[in-house]
């Protein structure tokens, strides 16, 4: 087993609707990839914080007539979403578009976690992207480990 990338991203309201970008290198090939993910928090919960969200969009996507004076933050659920997508030597491996903030992913030429391709963890530049979807907290903690393993190893 050989760590690969290990990070805490720290993402606050600038990373909104943008992608970051990891890069790593795999120094040898590898029988498959093992990636774990975790960020947080997933839900706003601060009243005043899903307030504020919530009338930013609504000033923001409707007519100035149509904005309400004010709203009942208990009548909305608002939630982050960060998604991971990966590149191997400039080709797309695929993608994890999922609602989650545990997620835990494979990828070898045996099989692969859905959304991303059998493929063979070979050596070279790889590239993994956090797609922020969504960041309705002001900042949310993204952690990701990135694993190569041998054949035989559990």
């Amino acid at each position: 087993m050989e760590v690969l990338l290990e990070k805490t991203v720290h993402l606050t309201t600038k990373h909104d609707r943008t992608n970051v970008i990891l890069l790593f290198t795999v120094p040898h090939d590898f029988a498959r990839l093992e990636i774990s993910i975790a960020y947080s928090p997933k839900y706003i919960t601060d009243p005043q914080d899903v307030k504020k969200a919530v009338m930013d969009c609504y000033r923001k996507y409707l007519l100035p007539e149509d904005v309400p004076e004010t709203v009942d933050p208990a009548q909305f659920r608002l939630s982050n979403l960060l998604t991971l997508s990966l590149d191997c030597n400039g080709r797309y491996v695929g993608a994890a578009h999922r609602q989650a903030p545990l997620q835990f992913h494979v990828i070898s030429k045996e099989k692969s976690s859905r959304g991303f391709w059998k493929c063979a963890v070979e050596k070279g530049e790889w590239r993994a992207m956090i797609n922020v979807h969504s960041l309705a907290a002001g900042t949310v903690d993204y952690e990701i480990q990135i694993v190569g393993k041998e054949e035989g190893e559990a």
